[in-house]
């Protein structure tokens, strides 16, 4: 008897297939299970494949086993330690538009997470192998992979380059300089422009002064 991804058998999971192949029952149509229905209906989407993909690992197929493989190894306890004691996440530059209050992340939604994720690893004993091979614990390992990459994106813990909206600058009057975050503690923030034609870099210091001149957004600064 061929053994089947778990996720073949779960109601809050895609169903891993072969693309382009169908069951004998493909009617032609794709189908998603409806909770307030308790059954299966048709999204009104031609089938992609419905042909499930076998299990190779424990109760996962490949794909499964590699994406719990890389959750495991990002969740570190360091990650949910830092995840659990943040006060804000990483604050972006927005032009001075608020898309929430401060631009906090609200200390229940990384509670929350973190309560998820915990929830799926219940029934880990700390095998991956082991863990994959039980209904339940595959189907708490397919959560868990969705999980975490979703958490530390929502949540992000590190600062990544990005344009600054409301400085332009100090040599071409443009609002083209990126932000170049620290790699390392003890490095430092540089800041470059965009423009090929200007082409200028910054120190964090240097900034700070063309910035402290801009008392409004967009305003022009001299060099």
């Amino acid at each position: 008897m061929t053994l089947l991804c778990i996720t073949n058998s779960m109601t809050d999971a895609r169903s891993c297939t072969h693309k382009g192949e169908h069951t004998v029952y493909c009617d032609g149509f794709e189908y998603r299970f409806n909770p307030e229905r308790h059954r299966d209906e048709t999204t009104g989407r031609f089938c992609r494949g419905c042909l499930p993909l076998e299990a190779r690992h424990g109760m996962l197929c490949a794909g499964c086993w590699e994406r719990v493989g890389r959750a495991y190894a990002s969740w570190t306890p360091e990650i949910e330690l830092m995840l659990s004691t943040i006060d804000r996440a990483v604050q972006r530059d927005n032009g001075g538009i608020r898309s929430g209050p401060e631009g906090y992340v609200p200390i229940p939604g990384t509670a929350l997470s973190i309560d998820e994720i915990r929830s799926y690893l219940r029934t880990f004993n700390g095998d991956l192998d082991l863990w994959v091979s039980a209904p339940d614990g595959a189907a708490d390992a397919v959560r868990f992979a969705r999980c975490v990459p979703s958490a530390l994106r929502t949540h992000e813990l590190e600062e990544k380059p990005h344009r600054i909206n409301r400085t332009r600058c100090g040599k071409c009057s443009q609002l083209t300089l990126i932000w170049n975050p620290t790699l390392q503690p003890g490095d430092d923030v540089a800041i470059a422009c965009l423009n090929p034609e200007c082409g200028i870099e910054l120190t964090q210091d240097a900034f700070d002064v063309v910035a402290e001149f801009t008392d409004a957004p967009n305003r022009k600064v001299k060099a």
